[in-house]
């Protein structure tokens, strides 16, 4: 995207450039209307290269944005030994025998994170292919955790709407990239009353 997107403007530049040096050749009605053309398509050149700009710039401030926010709560919380636990019994069969209890202050907490960014999400504050790469893995491998949903995201899904409605968004994303969803035979939406927790 990026290389079409800098082809096109340098094929614009070579047009314009081309334009103009036959305006100068011709003094006439046509050569007037040539430098007017010209004038036009180096505003319109101008104003999609300033697009472009301010597309990456966009793109790098969310990215950036994701990253302290999310290193900003790691460093808050002890979240680290709940996902170096999750990480160990990934895709094992101890998956299911989960120890909750030891670790759901620290899940918890992460629900709450994960409540926060759904709302920076949902307002359209940074958006969902921002955050995909980051922190795709941790929150399906968490939310679509049996332990977890059994004893805290179903068992209390009013309290985690802002979590279902990411759920739904960064699920429905994933699917339509043709991306791998961690732990998709349980994931959330397969869960007694989800569609209705996405209802506001």
């Amino acid at each position: 995207m990026r290389k079409r997107n800098n082809l096109i403007i340098t094929i614009a530049i070579f047009v314009i450039v081309i334009c103009l040096t036959l305006s100068l050749f011709i003094e006439n009605e046509i050569g007037s209307k040539i430098t007017e053309i010209v004038t036009l398509l180096t505003a319109l050149v101008g104003a999609i290269a300033l697009f472009v700009q301010f597309k990456k710039d966009k793109d790098l401030n969310q990215a950036t944005f994701i990253m302290e926010f999310s290193k900003a709560f790691f460093d808050s919380y002890n979240c680290k030994e709940v996902f170096l636990e999750i990480n160990r019994i990934y895709g094992t069969e101890d998956e299911d025998s989960f120890d909750f209890k030891k670790y759901e202050g620290s899940i918890i907490d992460y629900l709450l994170w994960i409540e926060s960014l759904s709302a920076v999400v949902m307002d359209n504050v940074v958006n969902i292919k921002n955050i995909d790469r980051a922190l795709n893995f941790r929150f399906f491998v968490l939310a679509n955790n049996k332990t977890v949903q059994q004893n805290e995201l179903v068992k209390y899904k009013q309290l985690y709407k802002g979590t279902y409605a990411l759920y739904d968004l960064w699920y429905k994303y994933r699917k339509k990239k043709h991306l791998e969803i961690p732990r998709e035979d349980n994931s959330l939406h397969l869960t007694e009353g989800y569609n209705e927790n996405l209802k506001y």
